[in-house]
């Protein structure tokens, strides 16, 4: 080949370099601007038009990475989590990464949308190999131990929550999770150091203040117990959870208006019928019950009974106060204030032809009564004393109260004894009293003295 041959040659091969060159180069900047405009319809939140040109992208060519990356984008900020997860797949699958299209970024929006769905193994997968690309990234290790403690691998969960502590010894969450694994764990005082940590990093860390004053109410310190739990109730998580607890504190410590108060409070939060509110119901009910706010209670045990009729003891408890709806007298007594109870014992004493020589109510339920028969005409006669017990309490009255009355009939030399109840004795307890010098009178038995008192005086 001459020299004008070798020239011409060389001109040619420059000139299609130049031109392939040139093509190579205007598409770059043609699919540049192409992704800019997308990019730009993205951030104003026009994804109609972003629509139309990714999709168009993905025809012309289905390897196109940022294009599937974007309309993945698109479909999960419209909340359409089934659209964008095929997308976000493709993206994997093609594992071609640039600025505008990152791992990292894709892996977490499939950690977001599994989770979505519930799908905890998958997204725990997705984190995983987050963190192999982020091995530094103490949230990603707290994320990981919280899908761990959410399918209840708590020592899994707390062993990440430690690596995650590792690279940030402040980091507040993972304090707090650490602290209530070791709670439930019944290693109290390594939780109580996590909790109080909690709190001196963040001082409004208030869900660290419920588990404290679990530990406290654990623990019978019911006064510190309500104090924690009067600060967790500004946490919304646990606001419920606070009330229920800061209202079976108070009234496990004899406080049980002041309980009330606070469940009626937790009541007011309750959103689903889940076994947290039952609880919450079934308390407040007790409550009510404790305080003769017995209508009240009949509501709750009602609502109980409609979402779940086997509910511990629901069914004997409506079973119990049944009565209340059909005799006003039984209502009286079981609703009165401790004050008028007092005075409607007198009443059923009276009913019985007796006379009142000394009276003791115990806790506003149980009535011990000395009596003695009334002045006959005949003078010489000594009139015969008498022990009574009446009870308020809808507990099946035993052999050991029946005892109880025949050792106080010894003590003050009295013949004979009643025991009253609104509620009913035990098989034994009747069995015991049978062939002894007690009267049993029960709900049917006491209804139906007053009843016969009504009707003479009448």
């Amino acid at each position: 080949m001459n020299n004008d041959s070798m020239v011409i040659y060389l001109a040619i091969l420059i000139g299609i370099s130049v031109l392939v060159l040139g093509l190579i180069l205007f598409k770059s900047l043609f699919f540049s601007a192409k992704n800019e405009s997308i990019l730009k319809f993205i951030q104003q939140k026009n994804y109609d038009d972003a629509i139309k040109n990714l999709r168009k992208l993905v025809q012309k060519d289905d390897s196109n990475s940022f294009a599937h990356f974007c309309l993945g984008e698109v479909y999960f900020h419209l909340e359409h989590y089934d659209w964008a997860l095929p997308h976000f797949r493709k993206v994997i699958q093609l594992n071609k990464y640039n600025q505008d299209v990152q791992e990292i970024k894709t892996r977490e929006r499939l950690a977001e949308i599994f989770l979505h769905y519930k799908q905890l193994e998958e997204a725990q997968k997705e984190l995983l190999l987050i963190l192999k690309l982020k091995p530094n990234d103490y949230n990603y290790y707290y994320r990981v131990g919280d899908i761990f403690y959410q399918r209840h691998y708590p020592d899994n969960a707390g062993a990440y929550y430690q690596k995650a502590l590792e690279i940030n010894p402040n980091h507040v969450d993972s304090l707090f999770r650490i602290g209530e694994i070791l709670y439930h764990s019944k290693r109290t005082s390594e939780a109580l150091d996590h909790l109080k940590q909690c709190i001196n990093i963040n001082p409004a860390c208030s869900k660290a203040h419920y588990y404290i004053g679990m530990i406290y109410l654990d623990s019978r310190n019911y006064n510190h117990a309500v104090q924690e739990f009067s600060v967790s109730v500004r946490d919304a998580e646990y606001r419920v959870q606070s009330l229920y607890q800061k209202g079976r504190a108070l009234m496990e410590s004899g406080h049980s208006e002041k309980g009330v108060f606070e469940l009626e409070r937790g009541l007011f939060y309750v959103t689903e019928n889940d076994s947290a509110s039952l609880a919450l119901r079934y308390l407040l009910a007790k409550g009510y019950e404790e305080t003769r706010n017995l209508a009240s209670a009949l509501e709750q045990w009602e609502y109980i009974s409609q979402i779940n009729p086997d509910y511990r003891d629901v069914k004997k408890k409506l079973n119990d106060f049944s009565d209340l709806r059909m005799d006003d007298r039984l209502k009286d007594i079981l609703t009165a204030s401790n004050s008028i109870f007092e005075s409607l014992c007198l009443r059923i004493v009276e009913c019985l032809g007796l006379e009142v020589l000394e009276i003791k109510v115990s806790k506003g339920t149980v009535a011990s009564i000395l009596a003695i028969e009334p002045e006959s005409k005949w003078r010489s006669v000594k009139r015969a004393k008498q022990v009574i017990k009446i009870s308020r309490m809808n507990d099946k009255i035993g052999e050991n109260v029946i005892r109880q009355i025949l050792s106080e009939m010894k003590e003050i030399g009295a013949i004979r004894g009643a025991c009253i109840t609104t509620g009913e004795f035990s098989r034994q307890g009747i069995d015991y009293a049978e062939s002894r010098p007690v009267q049993l009178y029960d709900r049917t038995g006491l209804c139906k003295l007053l009843n016969e008192k009504s009707t003479k005086a009448s």
